[in-house]
């Protein structure tokens, strides 16, 4: 049997035949994230999880016009505990969200009451949406009759249609909704498909579903 020699500096003692552990997590480079590693999304899945819940909570609250929504009733809709409710809440306003929370109330945020620079600081994806909205309408094509805008939308997009353009239907015989299910599409309503090409990762769209909520709210 032979002595194990000394260690060199610098390196680890380890078993015999593990691979050397990673020293530090790395940085996940912008390009990668859609956004500076620093900033409020990056890939880390935990932070990642936790930005779509802020979304999902900023939009309910938005839906609400103002109303107090109990925090009952949010964590009931978002599938978390009370208390992760309060600490989501706290941390929106950290950064600048005029979130208001009152005792047996609940909380409250009025699409008015929206700080434009506070919504790009905590989503810098609504500058893409800006970006969009500037070149909504250039282009709009109306049928009486569609099976789905969607589906009409999206044979223009291959075909080469400008971004920005519009599908609008006075009504739709195949119309979906979330998850592909019927959406009833009667005359008298507002049926229509937009043509995007964002600039944004998947996991950043739910940011557009905001952005066309405030809008809608303040027109």
């Amino acid at each position: 049997m032979t002595g194990a020699g000394p260690i060199p500096p610098g390196r680890e003692a380890r078993p015999r035949g593990h691979p050397p552990q990673p020293r530090g997590r790395e940085s996940v480079a912008a390009g990668e994230t859609g956004g500076s590693p620093d900033g409020p999304f990056t890939a880390d899945p935990a932070s990642a999880a936790d930005r779509r819940t802020r979304v999902r909570l900023l939009a309910a609250l938005l839906h609400a016009r103002g109303q107090s929504v109990s925090g009952a009733d949010l964590a009931a809709r978002l599938g978390i505990s009370r208390t992760a409710i309060w600490k989501h809440v706290e941390a929106l306003r950290q950064d600048g969200m005029p979130v208001d929370a009152r005792p047996r109330r609940g909380y409250s945020l009025a699409p008015e009451d929206l700080d434009r620079a506070a919504a790009v600081r905590f989503f810098p994806e609504l500058l893409e949406a800006e970006r969009l909205g500037r070149r909504l309408g250039h282009t709009v094509h109306w049928v009486p009759e569609a099976g789905s805008t969607n589906d009409l939308a999206r044979r223009m997009a291959e075909t080469g249609a400008a971004e920005g353009t519009v599908v609008i239907a006075d009504r739709q015989t195949a119309g979906r909704g979330r998850m592909r299910r019927f959406w009833w599409s009667p005359p008298g309503g507002l049926w229509m498909s937009v043509v995007l090409r964002p600039r944004l990762l998947p996991a950043q769209l739910p940011v557009l579903t905001l952005a066309v909520a405030v809008a809608v709210a303040r027109a």
